[in-house]
């Protein structure tokens, strides 16, 4: 298994992203909060892969999910819409109901919107619930993360901001095995996921020829840095 470092795992994501369509590529943005939403389950032990995968094959084969409004259309392809989707649900208290892909990658935008105390800078009760037909499959409050043992990754959910998510006392949320937050650390990455991720990406770089150096890609002809 490749041994990366986090920066490298969350550049190669972005890159990955930005390569599944030349006709209709995935925004900078939606690429870059990928690669954030990645490096933040990794640095947590969290497993990325399997979303992250399910999410390239769907954008793949499907290029315009990429820019759908998720609202309008029923269908979150996380991480997409990911952070400004769900920065939304949690200032309005919107309830935000339709099919997600990839259930690791709304956990992990649930956890960056409630880090670094930004549930206390937006509300003192800020909490966002991720639920199923058996009911609250993910919850965070005041920083606490919660989540069920499994869950679907490809699944009809109800995603609830604000204070007036009801609690379903009778649900057993189980803490998942979370280490400290570590950018250092390096991260074990399944060949496999790894190759795929790398076949999307090449799709992003230039060619190496005189001609691109000439347009300005790469380093200079003099720089030797």
């Amino acid at each position: 298994m490749p041994l990366v470092s986090q920066n490298e795992l969350g550049g190669l994501t972005e890159k990955a992203w930005r390569g599944l369509s030349v006709d209709c590529p995935v925004p900078w943005g939606l690429a870059k909060d990928s690669n954030i939403m990645v490096q933040w389950l990794a640095s947590r032990g969290l497993g990325f892969a399997d979303s992250l995968i399910e999410c390239l094959a769907m954008v793949k084969e499907n290029p315009m999910l990429a820019h759908e409004n998720p609202l309008d259309s029923g269908v979150m392809i996380a991480p997409l819409h990911g952070l400004a989707m769900l920065d939304s649900i949690l200032a309005e208290g919107m309830i935000w109901n339709g099919q997600i892909y990839g259930a690791n990658f709304i956990m992990a935008g649930m956890g960056l919107l409630l880090d670094d105390d930004l549930a206390n800078s937006r509300d003192n009760a800020a909490r966002l619930t991720l639920s199923d037909a058996d009911g609250i499959a993910a919850e965070w409050e005041d920083q606490m993360i919660r989540m069920r043992s499994s869950m679907p990754s490809n699944g009809q959910y109800e995603l609830r901001g604000g204070r007036h998510a009801d609690r379903q006392a009778d649900i057993s949320l189980t803490a998942p095995n979370s280490p400290p937050h570590n950018s250092t650390h390096a991260i074990d990455v399944n060949d496999a996921v790894w190759k795929q991720m790398q076949e999307h990406a090449q799709n992003s770089y230039v060619p190496e020829n005189e001609l691109s150096r000439n347009r300005g890609a790469g380093a200079g002809n003099i720089d030797n840095d």
